[in-house]
Protein backbone atom coordinates (compact mmCIF):
# COMPACT_ATOMS: atom_id res chain seq x y z
CA UNK A 1 0.00 0.00 0.00
CA UNK A 2 1.37 3.43 -0.97
CA UNK A 3 0.52 6.29 1.39
CA UNK A 4 1.17 10.02 0.90
CA UNK A 5 1.10 12.41 3.86
CA UNK A 6 1.25 16.17 3.30
CA UNK A 7 2.30 18.59 6.05
CA UNK A 8 3.84 21.88 4.96
CA UNK A 9 3.29 24.06 8.06
CA UNK A 10 5.57 25.40 10.71
CA UNK A 11 8.41 23.16 11.87
CA UNK A 12 6.74 22.48 15.22
CA UNK A 13 3.57 21.39 13.41
CA UNK A 14 5.58 19.01 11.25
CA UNK A 15 7.24 17.44 14.30
CA UNK A 16 3.92 17.12 16.14
CA UNK A 17 2.30 15.49 13.12
CA UNK A 18 5.05 12.90 12.83
CA UNK A 19 3.67 11.03 15.87
CA UNK A 20 0.94 9.69 13.56
CA UNK A 21 3.45 7.65 11.57
CA UNK A 22 3.81 4.81 14.05
CA UNK A 23 0.04 4.25 14.17
CA UNK A 24 -0.33 4.48 10.40
CA UNK A 25 2.50 2.00 9.87
CA UNK A 26 1.04 -0.38 12.46
CA UNK A 27 -2.51 -0.16 11.08
CA UNK A 28 -1.60 -0.36 7.39
CA UNK A 29 1.00 -3.13 7.63
CA UNK A 30 4.73 -2.93 8.07
CA UNK A 31 5.07 -3.27 4.29
CA UNK A 32 3.27 0.02 3.59
CA UNK A 33 5.31 2.58 1.65
CA UNK A 34 4.93 6.00 3.30
CA UNK A 35 5.91 9.22 1.50
CA UNK A 36 5.80 12.59 3.27
CA UNK A 37 5.55 15.98 1.51
CA UNK A 38 6.92 18.91 3.50
CA UNK A 39 8.90 22.10 3.12
CA UNK A 40 12.61 21.95 2.39
CA UNK A 41 13.44 23.37 5.83
CA UNK A 42 11.57 20.53 7.58
CA UNK A 43 13.52 17.75 5.85
CA UNK A 44 16.27 17.59 8.53
CA UNK A 45 13.59 16.99 11.17
CA UNK A 46 12.15 13.99 9.33
CA UNK A 47 15.00 12.46 7.33
CA UNK A 48 15.94 9.85 9.94
CA UNK A 49 12.38 8.86 10.88
CA UNK A 50 12.13 5.08 10.63
CA UNK A 51 8.53 5.11 9.35
CA UNK A 52 9.10 7.47 6.41
CA UNK A 53 10.30 5.84 3.20
CA UNK A 54 10.59 8.97 1.03
CA UNK A 55 10.51 12.69 1.86
CA UNK A 56 9.32 14.97 -0.93
CA UNK A 57 9.54 18.75 -0.81
CA UNK A 58 6.85 21.27 -1.64
CA UNK A 59 9.44 23.48 -3.32
CA UNK A 60 9.77 20.86 -6.04
CA UNK A 61 6.11 21.34 -6.94
CA UNK A 62 6.55 25.04 -7.53
CA UNK A 63 9.95 25.07 -9.22
CA UNK A 64 9.77 22.09 -11.57
CA UNK A 65 7.65 19.14 -12.64
CA UNK A 66 8.52 16.32 -10.28
CA UNK A 67 7.58 12.64 -10.66
CA UNK A 68 5.62 12.42 -7.39
CA UNK A 69 3.33 15.29 -8.44
CA UNK A 70 2.52 13.35 -11.60
CA UNK A 71 1.92 10.22 -9.52
CA UNK A 72 -0.73 12.03 -7.49
CA UNK A 73 -2.52 13.02 -10.67
CA UNK A 74 -2.61 9.48 -12.03
CA UNK A 75 -3.56 7.97 -8.69
CA UNK A 76 -0.54 5.89 -7.78
CA UNK A 77 -1.19 6.32 -4.05
CA UNK A 78 -3.74 4.17 -2.23
CA UNK A 79 -4.23 6.77 0.48
CA UNK A 80 -3.39 10.50 0.64
CA UNK A 81 -3.85 12.71 3.67
CA UNK A 82 -3.28 16.42 4.16
CA UNK A 83 -2.32 16.96 7.80
CA UNK A 84 -2.81 20.70 7.33
CA UNK A 85 -6.50 20.32 6.59
CA UNK A 86 -9.10 17.73 7.53
CA UNK A 87 -9.01 16.13 4.09
CA UNK A 88 -8.22 12.54 3.11
CA UNK A 89 -8.34 10.75 -0.20
CA UNK A 90 -8.59 7.04 -0.78
CA UNK A 91 -8.10 5.38 -4.15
Amino acid sequence: MKILLIKLGALGDVVRSSYLLHGIRKKCEAAAHINWVTSERAVPLLKHHSHIDVILTSEGIVTKAVPWACNILIGSYHWMMSLARAVCWWA
